[in-house]
């Protein structure tokens, strides 16, 4: 065990040399900050299709309470969450912009 654990200790960074990655994003970002940016939006856009649909399901819930109160609070919990959910989603990129304008 100890030999095994000794070979892999000694070729496992001679392996880790002689890797070359290509770009798998296809160098469509310049830096860090563009790539922060480009995945915000891409987390934005889910989140606001996400926002979208949780609308609807909350609409869902409410009609179908049936006057409940304790679904009517499910329902009102699930809106209110919906829409914070898409306020996230569409200021995602500003956020992104402020964190990295604030970060050296």
């Amino acid at each position: 065990m100890f030999i095994l654990s000794g070979l892999v200790a000694v070729l496992l960074p001679l392996t880790a040399m002689a890797v070359s990655l290509d770009d798998p994003l296809g160098g469509t970002y310049s830096d860090f900050g563009a790539l922060i940016r480009g995945i915000a939006t891409a987390v934005g856009t889910v989140l606001a299709a996400l926002g979208t649909l949780m609308i609807v399901v909350a609409g869902y819930l409410f009609m179908t309470s049936g006057g409940n109160p304790q679904k009517l609070a499910t329902a009102k919990s699930a809106l209110l969450y919906a829409i914070i959910g898409m306020i996230t989603g569409l200021l995602a990129g500003a956020i992104a912009l402020m964190v990295q304008s604030v970060l050296p």
